[in-house]
C-alpha cells in the first residue's frame, strides 16, 4: 500500500498533523466483503508516537496507533522505519459493521509502515526558501 502525504503542519514543539490522499481497504477472501478507510489523517506527538484516523461510515474514526519505535528525530526530518501500526478498538468495531463480526482483534498489528516527515519544509512553509 502506498499513501502519498498531501499536507502537514509541524508546531514549534514538534507535534504535528499529516493528511494523506487515498486510503485503504480490507477485503475478506471468499465473499469479497470489504471495509474502506478514506481521508487519512495522522497526528504525531512530541515523542514520535501517534494516531491515524480515517473516514468510516461518515465519521472520523481513530483506527490505528503507533509508537515511536523505529523513529529517529533529527533537525530536518522525522523518519520512521518498520513501525507497527496497531488496530484500535474503534477500528475493530468499525470493521465489524462491514464484516458482520470483528475480523481482527483490537491491539493487533495491522501494517508495518515506513515513511519520512520532512521538518524543514513544514516549518518554513511551501515556497519558502530553505533556512541556512
Amino acid at each position: 500500500m502506498r499513501m502519498p502525504l498531501h499536507e502537514g503542519h509541524v508546531r514549534l514543539d514538534l507535534t504535528g498533523i499529516v493528511t494523506a490522499r487515498g486510503g485503504f481497504s480490507l477485503r475478506r477472501a471468499g465473499d469479497g466483503a470489504s471495509a474502506d478507510f478514506e481521508d487519512i489523517t495522522g497526528t504525531i506527538g512530541l515523542d514520535g508516537s501517534g494516531t491515524i484516523s480515517a473516514r468510516r461510515h461518515g465519521a472520523d474514526t481513530q483506527v490505528l496507533t503507533f509508537t515511536n519505535a523505529g523513529t529517529a528525530l533529527s533537525l530536518t526530518e522525522l523518519p520512521g522505519r518498520d513501525m507497527p501500526l496497531t488496530l484500535t478498538g474503534a477500528g475493530a468495531d468499525s470493521s465489524a459493521r462491514d464484516f458482520g463480526a470483528i475480523p481482527l482483534p483490537a491491539g493487533e498489528d495491522l501494517f508495518i509502515a515506513s515513511g519520512t516527515f520532512r521538518l524543514l519544509p513544514a516549518l518554513t512553509g511551501p515556497g519558502s526558501p530553505p533556512a541556512l
